[in-house]
């Protein structure tokens, strides 16, 4: 925080480093911004030597105010020459190495690494930044944003292993969401024509620099819609919320540029023969429906600029309608090894998707969601949506800025800790 009147400015911050030289104490202080900004702050002897004995106490991580003229040094170093310093907080903490080690050292607690790490701490103000340029995008096309919660009757997970938990006032066993997709359909049976959501999603397996069991979950549908229309949906918000977001943050410009380029279309199998020669390469030998999820799966660490799979085989997405030669009316949007988005026209024929669900319920071993095959016989309108795993898409981010791959970075805070 910042308060400038002329050349004399008053700033409050934390002390990321302290150089004592005897009669000359220097401090990077990191102020309270978006983006982060730090400031040397000088203190001189001949101040006061009171104001000096004191000010030598300061410890990394403190948070202080202070008051003085702004200069510039002949190094080029942005300064200010202090005329008045004050504690605000002390650091107590025995953990914080302050802003030495900040590009190298990984603080267990998040808050400590944002704090020393001014990439780390820009990045995750970029990506919510760009978060709400998504939302703002769908917004102007009109869009309408529904909170749909997150506590389910019934699981809605698919083959993932669902979160479960007991609610003592229902007497009853809850699950955490694994989708919102049956909620948003729902709201598109009611008539609402273009709806998404924003939100955790919890499913309950591996937990790695790869995986994480809660993740945010974009998905939007639309009504009257399909596959096709909602691909160039998806490329039209993401190239538009990214070219707004660096407005704002423009250290990401270089990283997103790849994004921004011309996306690829390819079908599912000239990849496999691109990629593998033919199938005969990877000798799989399990059932079709596991060969060509393992397949997709496989292209998809394969792929590095941004490429939109299509023609997919109709057993991948259980949910998307069959086209006359037996391919799934349905896309992936892969890129730098990432899987980012499904994209497909929903099969809204009720006896079809029952007999689905049942096949998969036979694999999972989950029970079938009974509401959505209540829902299908009511009717929903021919329609077609996409989800976008936006960690997934803020983990590439990070991989073009040269910050750690780990997805749990791609997090505010690190789950599980």
């Amino acid at each position: 925080m910042e308060y400038q009147q002329n050349n004399y400015h008053k700033i409050y911050g934390r002390v990321l480093r302290k150089n004592d030289l005897g009669g000359i104490l220097f401090l990077d202080l990191q102020l309270f911004t978006v983006p982060p900004r730090s400031i040397q702050i000088v203190i001189e002897k001949t101040l006061s030597d009171l104001i000096f004995e004191d000010a030598k106490n300061i410890n990394l991580g403190d948070i202080i105010y202070v008051e003085g003229e702004k200069y510039t040094t002949k190094r080029g170093v942005e300064s200010i020459l202090a005329k008045r310093v004050e504690y605000v907080t002390h650091n107590k903490s025995t953990e914080f190495m302050g802003g030495k080690k900040s590009r190298t050292l990984n603080y267990k607690e998040k808050y400590m690494q944002l704090s020393a790490n001014p990439e780390e701490f820009e990045y995750q103000a970029f990506i919510h930044e760009l978060t709400f340029q998504i939302r703002k995008s769908l917004y102007e096309r009109d869009f309408i944003e529904f909170d749909t919660g997150i506590l389910r009757s019934e699981y809605d997970g698919g083959l993932s292993k669902p979160f479960e938990t007991f609610s003592n006032a229902l007497n009853k066993k809850l699950y955490l969401r694994a989708s919102m997709e049956i909620s948003l359909k729902k709201l598109l049976a009611a008539g609402y024509p273009k709806v998404f959501e924003i939100g955790r999603v919890f499913r309950n397996e591996g937990y790695n620099r790869k995986i994480s069991p809660e993740f945010t979950l974009l998905e939007c549908y639309e009504a009257f819609s399909d596959y096709r229309q909602m691909e160039k949906l998806l490329e039209e918000i993401i190239k538009e919320s990214i070219r707004r977001a660096i407005k704002k943050y423009p250290n990401f410009e270089e990283a997103v540029k790849p994004l921004l380029g011309d996306w690829e279309r390819m079908d599912f199998d000239t990849l496999v023969n691109k990629l593998y020669e033919g199938r005969d390469e990877l000798s799989i030998g399990f059932p079709t429906k596991e060969e060509n999820r393992k397949l997709l799966k496989s292209i998809i660490a394969k792929v590095e600029s941004p490429t939109i799979i299509t023609n997919l085989p109709s057993d991948i997405f259980i949910f998307s309608r069959t086209s006359k030669n037996d391919k799934a009316e349905a896309s992936v949007l892969a890129a730098y090894g990432e899987y980012i988005s499904d994209i497909y026209t929903d099969e809204n024929d009720p006896d079809i998707i029952e007999k689905r669900l049942l096949e998969q319920s036979q694999i999972s071993g989950n029970p079938i969601n009974e509401s959505l095959i209540k829902l299908l016989k009511f009717g929903v309108p021919p329609s077609a949506g996409f989800g976008v795993g936006l960690n997934r898409l803020f983990l590439i981010i990070r991989k073009m800025k040269g910050l750690s791959d780990d997805i749990r970075n791609a997090f505010i805070y690190r789950p599980l800790e």
